[in-house]
Order: structure tokens, then C-alpha cells, then sequence
């Protein structure tokens, strides 16, 4: 398997390896095979609510947004193996990072991981829109995070 992450990042708070690290152990544990290619652009609270407002309609910051590149329909097609598959983008405002790790009581590096596995796996087609596929991709978190 090959991972390549484009990342813009100006806070650099965990390394291109460590994103690296979580990317692999996100295709490991779907059982995803091939080349991929990730995008990560980690910004603050006004380029991120810029986003939020001009593709999701809501005029506020948020966590993390992902753009994948497979539409609904391609989803369930997705295969378990590809010669090269560009995932899409993730976006992370560091800003809402650092309040919520502040919050739930734990590190920006933390929260950084989750929000960056959480983009990951809306880019490989897990989505949170009822109960079930957000137990679902809860669990799936928890295991890359806690591989």
C-alpha cells in the first residue's frame, strides 16, 4: 500500500508522518489495497466557517470538513483494491480543535487525530446520518485510533 498526503499545514501540530501512520491504519483495518492520495489542509476558524457556508449552508466554524472525490453513488463500488484512488480533501480548523480538546479534557494532538480519522473515514464512504452508521464509524474510529 502507498499513502500520499498533501498537506498544508501552517500549525503543525503533528507531523506528515504521524497523519501518514493513521491514513495506513485506516486502510488496514477497511482492508483497502493499492495508492491513495489525501489532501489535508489544517486552517483557522474564518477560512473553515468560509467553507461551511459556501458548500454545507451553514454561516459558522466547524471541526472538520471532508470533500470526498467518490460521489453517493460510487460508494457501494468503492473497491477493495485500486491501482491509485485520489480520496479528496479534509479540512481541520485548529481553532475548533483546540476549544474541544480544551473541552472534552485531552490534548490538540488528540483531538487532531480524531478529527483527521473521522475526515478520513467520510472520504472512504462511512457517513454518521443515522444512528447505525454513527455507531458504525464510532467503532471504526476507535480501533485506528486505538491500533
Amino acid at each position: 500500500m502507498k499513502v500520499t498526503l498533501e498537506i498544508s499545514d501552517p500549525y503543525e501540530i503533528l507531523s506528515k508522518s504521524d497523519y501518514n501512520r493513521l491514513t495506513e491504519r485506516a486502510l488496514v483495518s477497511l482492508k483497502r489495497t493499492g495508492s491513495y492520495l489525501v489532501s489535508l489542509a489544517v486552517v483557522d476558524d474564518g477560512e473553515i466557517r468560509k467553507l461551511n457556508r459556501r458548500y454545507r449552508q451553514q454561516d459558522k466554524a466547524t471541526d472538520v470538513l471532508s470533500f470526498p472525490f467518490l460521489s453517493e453513488t460510487d460508494v457501494g463500488e468503492f473497491p477493495l483494491a485500486q491501482n491509485s484512488q485520489d480520496l479528496g480533501e479534509i479540512i481541520i480548523s485548529q481553532a475548533t480543535a483546540s476549544r474541544q480538546a480544551q473541552a472534552q479534557g485531552h490534548s490538540l494532538t488528540k483531538e487532531l487525530e480524531i478529527l483527521y480519522v473521522h475526515g478520513l473515514l467520510h472520504l472512504l464512504g462511512h457517513d454518521h446520518k443515522s444512528d447505525q452508521q454513527h455507531q458504525k464509524m464510532e467503532r471504526l474510529a476507535a480501533g485506528i485510533l486505538n491500533s
